[in-house]
């Protein structure tokens, strides 16, 4: 190695070995040789390069190429599609216009029919066309084909009743039971069978405009003499005699002992006052409005009596009066308790006693619809359905009577309410 190196270091060695291999001492090269070298160089570098930029030219040029043959691939295909829908839509259109052509031919056809119809009618009657059009024309100038001009209907005092909705308690339940039993022996008359009640037509059923009237009543699925036609007859009447007792009971022991001796206030604020006596006025037109509903029910309820019963039930009319004095009196008691009362919280404990009396019927038919009072009953009342809808009118009564007790609940509400919000308490 030390011997290579030296003779590679040294350069007369280098030349004389060169000399020694080839043969013959090396000549020199001259400047002429060494530019064209040079240039020759330059040349292949320049090309080299210039092959290079073509190359990566070529492969752009190539990529682009690639994607524009993707895209005219692309729409090539939608092209085609197109195409095809338009062939479709062509098939479509074409047999289009061949029904076209038939239905125009199927309406010549009538025509000629319809020519030659007019023809033989006019051959067989004697009559042409202009003959036919001048006698219409002078019957219609005559008023004999002219069309009759509407009725005007005249404004009615009394509006069609339409549908009705009684109240749910076990009054109105025991109207709706009679009025069921009551069709069921009507629509027996009506188709031929024997008057079960033993009266005369007038006093057992309705007559057929009352049946055909009114819709939504239903017959008592029970059968006559059997011990649930008993339970829901008289059976039901004697829950209402009792709920009506217990009701009365009730209210006069709140009377009695809800009374007693009249307290007094030792010192009273202004929020004190104003708590007071404010809950005292909203007591009473809360209950006011809870009577005033059971009042206008109780005058739907005579009406419905009055409409469908052959003849005024007794029965209806004790009832009413004495829901009514019921009503009545629950607001004045209410009154009269409230006057004698120095605390908000007895105010609406009160109110609310009070309220379960007004409310009690209702509680007592939910009492019997769960079965309490026996299945007949619970059954019957449960499917009785409580609105009905009228064809007919009003009664004349109705609308004033209504009106008249609807502004007497406000008026006297109002009053009792405005009295104990302005009546002073006793002081001690």
């Amino acid at each position: 190695q030390l011997s290579v190196q030296a003779f590679d270091s040294d350069p007369c060695s280098r030349a004389s070995c060169g000399a020694a291999m080839s043969g013959s001492p090396r000549r020199p090269r001259s400047p002429t040789q060494q530019e064209e070298r040079d240039r020759n160089r330059a040349l292949l570098s320049s090309l080299n390069d210039r092959y290079n930029e073509f190359e990566q030219q070529s492969r752009q040029m190539h990529a682009i190429f690639q994607e524009d043959h993707a895209l005219m691939k692309r729409e090539l295909n939608e092209v085609a599609q197109e195409l095809n829908s338009m062939k479709k839509t062509h098939g479509e259109l074409t047999a289009l216009k061949n029904e076209l052509g038939q239905m125009d031919q199927k309406r010549e056809e009538m025509r000629r029919s319809m020519a030659d119809l007019q023809k033989n009618i006019g051959k067989t009657t004697g009559v042409s066309a202009e003959e036919f059009a001048l006698l219409r024309k002078q019957l219609m100038d005559s008023g004999a084909l002219r069309p009759p001009k509407p009725e005007v209907p005249h404004p009615e005092e009394n509006p069609p009743v339409g549908a009705i909705e009684l109240s749910e308690n076990i009054f109105s339940t025991r109207l709706l039971l009679r009025l069921g039993f009551l069709q069921g022996q009507t629509e027996a008359h009506l188709q031929g069978g024997k008057d079960e009640c033993g009266s005369s037509d007038s006093e057992c059923i309705m007559d057929a405009a009352q049946f055909e009237n009114v819709v939504g009543l239903q017959v008592p699925d029970v059968e006559p003499g059997s011990w649930g036609h008993f339970a829901i007859t008289t059976g039901w009447l004697s829950v209402c005699v009792f709920t009506s007792l217990v009701q009365l009971l009730v209210l006069g022991i709140m009377l009695k002992y809800g009374l007693g001796e009249k307290q007094c206030l030792q010192s009273q604020t202004l929020w004190e006052w104003l708590l007071l006596h404010l809950s005292k006025a909203l007591a009473c037109i809360v209950l006011g409005g809870i009577v005033g509903k059971d009042v206008l029910g109780i005058i739907n309820y005579w009406m419905v009596s009055e409409l469908l019963q052959p003849t005024r039930s007794l029965e209806v009319t004790l009832t009413t009066i004495a829901q009514c004095f019921l009503c009545l009196a629950v607001i004045g008691a209410n009154v009269v308790i409230l006057m004698a009362m120095t605390s908000p919280a007895d105010v609406w404990l009160n109110m609310t006693a009070l309220q379960f009396i007004a409310t009690l019927t209702c509680d007592m038919l939910d009492v019997a619809k769960s079965g309490t009072l026996g299945h007949s009953i619970g059954k019957t009342v449960t499917e009785t359905n409580y609105v009905l809808t009228f064809k007919s009118e009003y009664p004349a009564w109705f609308s004033s009577t209504r009106n008249t007790v609807l502004l007497g609940i406000i008026f006297f509400v109002g009053s009792l309410a405005s009295y104990v919000l302005i009546t002073p308490d006793d002081m001690c």
